[in-house]
């Protein structure tokens, strides 16, 4: 039940309009099992599940006019959870951890100048900003402005310093000699 108005299903106006005529006496308890194709002791069950004012209340429910007349236009959500719409932006309060897929939004400008955002066929809660939120840097981004790196240089008394090609060739000779 949302907004006053009662939802129901087929399924359920049928059996409403059978209650019905149990309630006025047209019809018994046990009729009504079959005529909705149910157990005697489940249809007592259904009856005592309709509240009085909807046993009472048979004619469908009016639809709802503001909806229904309304100005619509689809944005797309930004990773932020961010719609703007006629310069304005509008932020959405996040459904899940996750960014939304490209998400398709509906704008639903109604007539007496309220604005409603419908989004996976469910009206979200937002409120207005005034600017877009700051984007965030990833952690794992490298400073751009770095010192570019020097040639690797070996101390002055590391063992490649003391070998020369002469001293390599008098060991060779004397190792094979």
């Amino acid at each position: 039940m949302e907004g006053g108005l009662i939802t129901m299903s087929a399924k359920e106006r049928g059996r409403l309009v059978v209650m019905a005529r149990v309630r006025e006496g047209k019809m018994r308890i046990r009729e009504a099992s079959e005529v909705l194709d149910l157990g005697y002791r489940q249809t007592r069950r259904v009856y005592r599940r309709y509240p009085e004012e909807v046993r009472q209340r048979s004619d469908p429910p009016q639809p709802r006019l503001a909806v229904e007349f309304c100005f619509e236009e689809t944005r797309t959500v930004s990773n932020d959870w961010v719609v703007r719409y006629k310069n304005r932006f509008f932020q959405i309060v996040q459904q899940s951890n996750l960014p939304p897929a490209k998400g398709k939004v509906q704008v639903q400008e109604h007539l007496e100048g309220s604005l409603h955002l419908v989004y996976r066929d469910r009206e979200v809660l937002f409120k207005e900003i005034d600017k877009l939120p700051e984007k965030r840097q990833k952690i794992s981004e490298k400073p751009t402005a770095t010192a570019p790196k020097k040639k690797p240089v070996p101390s002055l008394d590391h063992p490649w310093r003391h070998m020369s090609l002469r001293s390599l060739k008098r060991k060779a000779a004397w190792n094979y000699g």
